[in-house]
């Protein structure tokens, strides 16, 4: 009987009266009675046994979860409301099933009841648990929520549930969890990566990033002040004997911190920004090493010249690794005006001096830098390459007409081999590179006097309108010693015994000035320091620092009197002929390779005289666009646009617009507090 109501009757009733005469369907008024004669008198004793058998769930005991879904499915059918359109015919107005019911009856309560809950929890379990094991169990929390939501509730609650657990767990104790012994800075001491990333997950829901609330941002607060203490104790042992590495354990730190950027916080804004700041403040510091101040830029241009001078005995990705790093590191760098110059000097002794240099490392570093700062930043630095390119090209056409590049200087006796000398000359453009100084008064020998002419000869021929100037400490020769034994310490002691050994041809490679001096003793046996100054037409101050690594260092080509560690006017220097190296080839380490304290000062003038010119340059660009500018927004401009190459000072800027208005490039305003463009 109750079939056939519901399948014929019923449905009968519903297809053709309910609609005819627009009343509720027969479902609809069933529902109306069972909500008023059954479900409203009991509601509130099942909310709260539904919400009782839920709390048992949370303190893991068994539920029905069919039992909950059914009861729960009755509170979502309750919600009966009129509906909101205009009165149907004969003023009847129908209604349809909403959630009403269930968000009001249930939902409301079961929201704050879930508060209440996390509270208690969150309050014990921030008090007794470390913080890792606090994540676990509110991860655990969040995670049997959402399959509370799958197994009986509804969808739409499950955005108000997470947002009242999370609030309770992670927002309400964020800052004593965080700040905890083992909170953040203890992960990051640990590298404790799985609790890092799960740390990353929980307080990066949306329910913490409320307006210019950010459940990330204390964590990133926390880790730019260890990131700060972690550098900073790094560059305070500068001054120790590892202040060689200091670039190096600098580096060691940024990967570390970067690392865990990537792969524990997926690199969120956040903490980019964070340790953007961190190693702004440590990489900007001063340093002192070994007693001497140093600038960050100047360490940093260092290392990339000790990388890829040892190029040849490391793998070539792990250069390239290394590299890309210290590119990293040295976009955080304020003075970057300094970084080029210094990186400029060492690059040109590289590509000059350096028998192992891969220019193809060399092209892909400047590269990288390129792309950090702009092709402006570059464009000496490729020039230097591509000029050692085209020098390489010009020596290949000089070696064809002249083979091997062998100039004759006196033609063989009787049918002997007639005397020549092999040079190898890179010609370089001089906007390119580093500026650097030759003895005017230079007293050249003949033999090399000689090729220079040949050269300068052919030189001439090829390219009308370019004039040659010759830079002999930028040089270096080979040059051969007769009359020497091979075979180290032994040979020569030997020799000094009266035994004959047998006599063999050294190859000495030394800077042009050092060979110069050194065929001095070819006719003399006994020199002076003021003798061979006087002869070379040299400064004695200067020939000292060529003079000591012939004499005081590993190789003792010459020997002085009297004897001591330094170079001293009076000196006296003779051929060490008992000198017996252990190969034939002996290279002396060349003077120029080593930055001195004359060059680093050169730098400081010359990138102070750049940056006047620079911030000269950007006033007048900034005003000619603008016309009118006050002080306050120009030197804003000013510092925002140099910023990228150095951060100007403003007392700086503000002599400096002095000096404009001073030679008619601006003049002041009727107010007095700004300026006007003068054409």
């Amino acid at each position: 009987m109750m079939r056939y109501l519901s399948n014929i009757f019923f449905k009968y009733l519903d297809r053709y009266h309910v609609i005819r005469h627009n009343l509720d369907s027969t479902r609809i008024v069933a529902l109306k009675c069972f909500k008023a004669h059954v479900f409203d008198p009991i509601k509130a004793r099942v909310l709260d046994a539904v919400l009782e058998l839920i709390h048992t769930e949370r303190e893991a005991e068994t539920a029905d979860h069919r039992l909950l879904k059914a009861i729960i499915s009755i509170f979502c059918e309750m919600g009966l409301s009129d509906k909101q359109d205009a009165p149907a015919q004969d003023g009847v107005v129908t209604s349809e099933i909403t959630l009403s019911c269930y968000q009001d009856d249930f939902e409301k309560e079961f929201i704050e009841q879930t508060h209440k809950y996390y509270a208690r929890k969150a309050s014990s379990l921030s008090e007794e648990e470390s913080f890792p094991n606090y994540m676990i169990k509110a991860e655990t929390f969040l995670q049997n929520e959402m399959e509370r939501v799958k197994n009986y509730l509804h969808d739409s609650s499950e955005t108000k549930l997470l947002e009242a657990a999370e609030h309770e767990l992670l927002e309400v104790h964020q800052e004593r969890l965080i700040n905890k012994d083992t909170g953040v800075i203890a992960l990051l001491a640990n590298h404790a990566t799985e609790d890092m990333c799960r740390m990353f997950r929980l307080f990066s829901v949306k329910s913490l990033q409320k307006g210019q609330q950010d459940g990330l941002q204390p964590i990133g607060d926390l880790m730019c002040k260890y990131v700060i203490e972690e550098g900073n104790g790094v560059v305070d042992t500068s001054h120790e004997e590892e202040s060689v590495n200091l670039i190096e354990r600098l580096l060691a730190k940024y990967n570390n911190f970067a690392g865990i950027v990537k792969d524990c916080f997926e690199s969120h804004l956040v903490f980019q920004k964070a340790l953007k700041l961190a190693f702004e403040t440590v990489v900007n510091r001063d340093v002192t090493v070994k007693g001497k101040p140093k600038t960050s830029a100047e360490l940093m241009a260092d290392y990339c010249d000790r990388v890829l001078k040892n190029a040849q005995k490391v793998d070539e990705e792990e250069i390239n690794k290394t590299l890309e790093s210290t590119v990293q590191l040295f976009n955080h760098l304020q003075e970057k005006d300094y970084f080029a110059d210094f990186y400029r000097i060492q690059l040109a002794k590289r590509l000059l001096m350096s028998n192992n240099m891969r220019e193809h490392l060399e092209s892909e570093t400047i590269l990288k830098l390129k792309m950090q700062c702009g092709s402006q930043f570059t464009a000496k630095m490729a020039g230097m390459v591509q000029d050692l390119s085209t020098s390489k090209d010009f020596q290949q056409n000089f070696e064809g007409e002249y083979p091997d590049g062998k100039i004759v200087l006196e033609e063989g006796r009787d049918g002997g081999k007639p005397t020549t000398i092999a040079i190898s000359v890179q010609v370089l453009t001089h906007g390119y590179w580093p500026t650097y100084t030759s003895p005017e008064d230079l007293a050249i020998p003949p033999e090399i006097a000689r090729c220079m002419e040949v050269f300068t000869e052919y030189y001439s021929n090829k390219q009308t309108h370019r004039k040659l100037r010759w830079v002999h400490t930028m040089g270096k020769n080979t040059i051969e010693m007769h009359g020497f034994t091979i075979g180290g310490a032994k040979k020569a002691k030997e020799r000094k015994e009266g035994k004959k050994g047998k006599e063999s041809k050294i190859h000495l490679t030394v800077s042009t000035i050092q060979a110069f001096l050194l065929l001095m003793f070819n006719n003399n046996e006994r020199l002076s320091l003021e003798d061979i100054a006087s002869a070379l037409g040299m400064d004695p101050k200067e020939l000292r620092k060529y003079m000591k690594s012939l004499t005081l260092q590993k190789e003792k080509i010459l020997l002085k009197e009297p004897e001591g560690k330094e170079i001293n006017p009076g000196d006296v220097f003779r051929v060490n002929y008992d000198y017996s190296p252990l190969k034939n080839r002996v290279s002396i380490p060349l003077v120029v390779m080593q930055t001195d304290e004359k060059q680093v000062q050169d730098v400081h003038e010359n990138v102070q005289q750049d940056r006047k010119l620079a911030i000269e340059a950007c006033i007048v660009r900034v005003m000619k666009a603008r016309v009118t500018m006050q002080h306050s927004a120009l030197v804003n401009e000013v510092v925002q646009s140099l910023s990228m190459l150095f951060r100007p000072e403003p007392r700086i800027i503000k002599k400096r617009v002095e000096d404009l208005i001073q030679r008619e490039y601006l003049e002041r305003d009727d107010s007095g507090s700004g300026y006007k463009y003068k054409a």
